[in-house]
């Protein structure tokens, strides 16, 4: 006996067309900010997920995400009716470090001398606070000094250092004087330095002398800058 063949009709439910733009693909780390447009087109009413491939997630019709790391990362939106009509589209987005730049701590040194800072070596651009570009910069006078610095990703940072320039200490030993045999003299430096050398090896603020000969003092401020003094 032959059995009736049993019809089975299906239908295939279209829930529309996908998809959504990024207004940008990649940026910089510091700062960005990532605004998903939603393209899509549908048919029925549907419910919109977002992931951002580092955790991320959102559940509104376009998106903005602020990413905590560097990588390269899968958006994905996916569209669901609720009655198992699923559909997604993907797109890449990329966050670069951004460089890191140093010129060291706030510093002070004696007037007349040059500090050389050094912004670092590899990046595609310097740009110093007077609008130089070289890589260094060099200090002759107090204030403040910053340079930005680009890589090639258009990747910036910037660094700041405060500079104060000291005056030199006023070092007079007086003139070069004749003593009468057996008879001595003192002989004293700058009051208030950080230390003292005398040719004689002592290192006192005064001393007292009784032979002839040319007496050489060398003192250190507390901005450890050398001064030597002829008598």
């Amino acid at each position: 006996m032959v059995q009736p063949l049993r019809l089975i009709s299906t239908t295939l439910k279209n829930i529309g067309s996908h998809c959504f733009h990024p207004d940008i693909t990649s940026s910089c780390l510091n700062g960005n900010v990532f605004n998903f447009t939603n393209n899509s087109t549908t048919t029925s009413t549907v419910t919109y997920n977002w992931t951002f491939g580092d955790g991320g997630v959102a559940t509104t019709n376009n998106a903005t995400y602020n990413y905590a790391t560097s990588g390269n990362f899968t958006v994905t939106l996916t569209a669901d009716d609720g009655a198992g009509c699923i559909d997604s589209v993907s797109a890449s987005v990329t966050l670069f470090d951004n460089p890191v730049v140093n010129l060291g701590a706030d510093t002070t040194f004696c007037d007349g001398f040059v500090l050389t800072l050094n912004a670092g070596d590899g990046f595609s651009s310097y740009l110093w606070q007077d609008g130089s570009t070289d890589s260094t910069f060099a200090v002759s006078t107090g204030g403040q000094y910053s340079v930005l610095v680009s890589d090639d990703n258009n990747c910036t940072a910037v660094d700041e250092i405060d500079i104060v320039v000291a005056a030199l200490p006023v070092v007079e030993l007086g003139s070069d004087t004749t003593l009468c045999f057996g008879s001595s003299l003192p002989l004293s430096g700058p009051a208030g330095m950080g230390s003292y050398l005398w040719s004689t090896g002592e290192t006192t603020e005064l001393i007292l002398v009784n032979a002839s000969e040319t007496y050489f003092l060398t003192v250190v401020d507390f901005v450890d800058v050398q001064i030597p003094i002829l008598l």
